[in-house]
């Protein structure tokens, strides 16, 4: 008998039944909650997580790129075993973005892929993340 991935989503919707995620959502489920979950939140599992938010505020250089990117290829492999051959892509882009006064000011754009076998099919999701006047921006895309 084959194991089946599961993740379940907070949101208890209309009739306050939780939803259930199964094989590709439930890998990018697991992906995003790897990063965006600050290593310490879980007790039983205190280096689960990257934070990649704090990333957004740092100077963006390859240097970021390739920790982000070394960071979540380990996370993946640790806590999402029924993944292999995982490739992780990070790119930090740069863009003007106009602040209160009209000013343009410079912001960096996270863009992460990850693309891997689970369980046994092809999956690819990309994740895009920009800060814009204090709110986290983020953009999910899944092939």
């Amino acid at each position: 008998m084959a194991a089946v991935f599961k993740d379940v989503s907070l949101d208890l919707g209309k009739y306050k039944n939780m939803r259930e995620y199964t094989e590709t959502n439930a890998f990018v489920l697991a992906v995003r909650n790897l990063l965006f979950t600050r290593p310490g939140n879980f007790p039983l599992t205190p280096s689960k997580g990257i934070d990649v938010e704090r990333y957004l505020f740092e100077l963006a250089d390859k240097y970021t790129a390739e920790t982000i990117k070394m960071e979540l290829q380990d996370q993946i492999n640790k806590y999402i075993s029924q993944a292999s051959n995982v490739i992780v892509d990070v790119q930090i882009l740069e863009d003007t973005n106009p602040d209160e006064n009209g000013e343009l000011s410079l912001r960096n754009i996270l863009g992460i892929s990850v693309s891997a076998t689970f369980n046994g099919e092809p999956v690819k999701t990309s994740f895009l993340m920009y800060e814009d006047h204090s709110v986290l921006n983020i953009y999910n895309e899944v092939n």
